[in-house]
């Protein structure tokens, strides 16, 4: 019954890569991982096919294409156990030392877990099962106190129309935010505004319209639109800059492929990229001093796990591959808020589902 609901909760979004049958193929003979954990850590220079230029959104531009290039990043592994696998999206707490993620448990259970983020030792539970149907994205509060958590496929009043939750970061109780109820929430981010912790969250309206909303992060007030338009297909991941300008991914567009639209608090979105290939749920995260963003994305010609990163003065995109470029999942990215370039990024299948912690100069 779990595994027909969770494959039927996620039909209505257009879905790239192997989330639904990782979800319809919970605790139907997926090999457990070996005992222990596997940890790989190195300095990688790479390049990798290059980026389409984006189509020019309602009221501006479109981006400069790529083609390829060279990058350093460090990658090694934050987590990888068998009492967990197909992780969707992670984060690290602010500091970027421990990391926190979703994803299902051995036996095929939603849940939240926490780890120490260097691999040392097997990530703690911190919530699991009901409510939780499909936790596909998570982010921390500003301080770290808190995670809050977008659940496509969780119920509320009205059916299986997602929910968004907090929970405290060492685990305990479930705290609905009922004004995001029947949004279908997914992408999520917490940004700071005048003192106080606002959501940022991707999802479609209680019309189905696709979009960007917002809310006050304590559950006060109602749910307000950032953007909503022929841009905005399938939204997934979120980033906001200091500024206001707020990142998404379209998992697919019109061509079948994704692309990554801006909305500046003008509101006149902009693909900035477009005509690229993404795993489910697409991750998008700015450096520190927002001069870059980084997606979670697929080599469009070997299908193999890339980091692109788009430097948002020219939208030139650069894939960087090394060490990740035999995975073929990509899923989830969050940076640290305030531990520089340090990212959290999940690969659902990597060694049955492996959270990877990826450092930029």
């Amino acid at each position: 019954m779990r595994e027909t609901r969770h494959f039927r909760l996620l039909r209505p979004i257009a879905v790239t890569g192997l989330l639904f049958a990782a979800i319809a193929a919970q605790g139907c003979g997926d090999d457990p991982k070996p005992p222990g954990n596997t940890t790989t850590s190195s300095s990688s220079s790479s390049s990798g096919t290059g980026g389409t230029g984006g189509t020019g959104g309602t009221g501006g531009a479109g981006g400069t294409g790529g083609s390829g290039g060279a990058g350093t990043f460090d990658v090694a592994t934050a987590s990888n156990h068998a009492s967990f696998r197909r992780p969707f999206d992670a984060t690290p707490d602010p500091a970027g030392g421990d990391v926190y993620f979703t994803g299902l448990d051995a036996n095929g259970d939603p849940a939240i877990f926490k780890a120490k983020g260097d691999n040392s030792a097997p990530p703690q539970v911190l919530f699991k099962g009901a409510p939780l149907v499909a936790p596909l994205n998570l982010a921390t509060s500003t301080d770290g106190g808190k995670l809050f958590i977008a659940d496509v496929g969780a119920e509320d009043p009205t059916g299986d129309r997602g929910r968004i939750f907090s929970i405290a970061n060492d685990g305990g109780t479930l705290i609905e935010i009922t004004a995001a109820d029947a949004y279908r929430p997914r992408g999520i981010e917490i940004r700071d505004e005048g003192g106080k912790d606002v959501i940022y969250f991707a999802g479609t309206d209680p019309n189905g319209i696709p979009g960007i909303f917002k809310l006050a992060a304590d559950g006060s007030g109602s749910v307000s639109n950032v953007a909503k338009g022929p841009d905005i297909v399938d939204p997934s991941g979120v980033a906001v800059s200091v500024e206001g300008t707020v990142y998404t991914c379209n998992t697919v567009s019109g061509d079948g492929l994704g692309s990554i639209v801006a909305v500046p608090q003008n509101g006149q979105m902009t693909t900035i990229l477009s005509g690229i290939r993404v795993g489910y749920p697409c991750g998008v995260a700015l450096t520190k001093g927002d001069s870059t963003l980084l997606v979670s994305a697929l080599d469009t010609g070997k299908q193999t796990d890339v980091l692109i990163s788009v430097d948002l003065g020219t939208n030139a995109p650069t894939y960087l591959s090394q060490d990740i470029d035999t995975f073929h999942e990509a899923a989830g990215l969050h940076r640290a808020k305030k531990g520089g370039n340090t990212f959290a990024f999940v690969d659902s299948t990597a060694n049955g589902g492996t959270v990877f912690r990826v450092t930029l100069p």
